[in-house]
């Protein structure tokens, strides 16, 4: 019976551990405010842990605390209302690009806006809990521009202008 940080490998499903993983990923997923400190919790298991039980816990966990946080954020809203001239505009409209971005990398990033929420849940994250929605922002309110481009990446900024809770 070999141990590894005081942890028999062959049994770690019959102790508290696995609980305690259920416990903590469940009180993320109820808790958004906590959710990065738990997910970053999950994560220096999933990778620095030398118990492979532990580790398959911990991404399992870390899974499902992505997936949990990601339904409650909710759906990308597609259409907006612009309440002074009632005209409707969607997630293309709100996108400006600096010149000199590849044509792909536009489009990538276009559909990733428009049809995920990584912008709602980079904005969560960052401003420390607030939820964006396509009509916190007007046509043009966000600036995409280029800050490197390498063979193998590129990175962009996102400037978003006059949205609460971000500037």
């Amino acid at each position: 019976m070999k141990l590894n940080n005081g942890i028999r490998n062959e049994t770690i499903e019959k102790t508290n551990f696995v609980h305690h993983f259920e416990l903590i990923t469940a009180y993320g997923v109820t808790h958004p405010q906590l959710f990065r400190r738990i997910r970053r919790f999950l994560m220096r298991i999933s990778a620095l842990e030398e118990n492979l039980e532990m580790k398959k816990f911990a991404d399992s966990s870390l899974n499902a605390l992505i997936g949990g946080f990601r339904e409650w954020l909710g759906a990308n809203q597609k259409i907006a209302v612009d309440l002074e001239t009632s005209e409707e505009y969607n997630w293309e409209d709100v996108l400006s690009f600096e010149e000199g971005i590849d044509p792909e990398d536009r489009q990538r990033l276009k559909n990733a806006i428009s049809k995920t929420a990584v912008l709602k849940e980079a904005v969560f994250m960052f401003s420390k809990g607030f939820l964006i929605r396509l009509d916190d922002i007007l046509p043009g309110g966000i600036w995409v521009s280029k800050l490197e481009s390498r063979s193998d990446k590129s990175i962009q900024n996102y400037s978003p202008d006059e949205i609460p809770g971000c500037v």
